[in-house]
């Protein structure tokens, strides 16, 4: 769809339609899979994921129809990129879950995988706070924290996880610094408020 739609070679209600599926579909994806992760803690259930369904499908008619404000039509529009950006965020919690549950698990896990990882996400966090994107930052953040810096945790081997503490937050109080100069702040943490609740 995405190819017909760059060539213009699809009608505009054709795309309406499938930006309204893919809405939906990843509104009612999200539930399940959180409430499939905690499997071990939670009884098997389709239920979240057919009733998010529901309630996303219904929101969507409704916006289609005019019945939602402006502000919920925004919303609406915005959802499913929220909706990527937490379904990637939660690769790591099971994870870690089964880090914690398991240890023996943990001898297949490379501290070097989780270190770029970190490092990866890390240098996504100076762009996404200098355009000031909160949901960019919200996913490099996460997944630096969790999904490498938190395994590492969990493989814990001291000089290592000592060196990439250190160097992670040496790099974060680098990116605030740098971005307080680029937009002539007075102080870093002027940059992080900017960014939450905009300017």
């Amino acid at each position: 769809m995405n190819f017909f739609k760059y060539f213009n070679m699809l009608k505009t209600e054709f795309w309406r339609l499938w930006e309204d599926f893919i809405a939906a579909a990843e509104i009612s994806t999200l539930p399940q899979v959180m409430w499939s992760s905690l499997d071990r803690y939670l009884p098997d259930s389709v239920f979240p994921g057919v009733l998010a369904f529901v309630i996303s499908f219904s929101a969507v008619i409704l916006g289609r129809l005019g019945r939602l404000s402006k502000k919920a039509v925004e919303f609406l529009g915005s959802i499913s990129g929220w909706t990527a950006m937490l379904l990637f965020m939660w690769m790591a919690v099971p994870q870690m879950l089964t880090n914690i549950a398991n240890p023996d698990n943990i001898k297949g896990l490379s501290s070097i995988s989780m270190l770029l990882t970190m490092i990866g996400n890390g240098l996504m966090l100076p762009r996404a706070l200098f355009i000031r994107d909160l949901m960019w930052f919200t996913g490099s953040g996460w997944g630096s924290i969790f999904y490498g810096w938190g395994n590492l945790v969990c493989l814990y081997c001291q000089e290592f996880f000592i060196a990439s503490t250190t160097g992670f937050l040496c790099w974060m109080g680098l990116t605030f610094w740098r971005d307080a100069q680029a937009h002539e702040l007075a102080s870093p943490l002027t940059s992080l408020k900017e960014l939450v609740f905009g300017q």
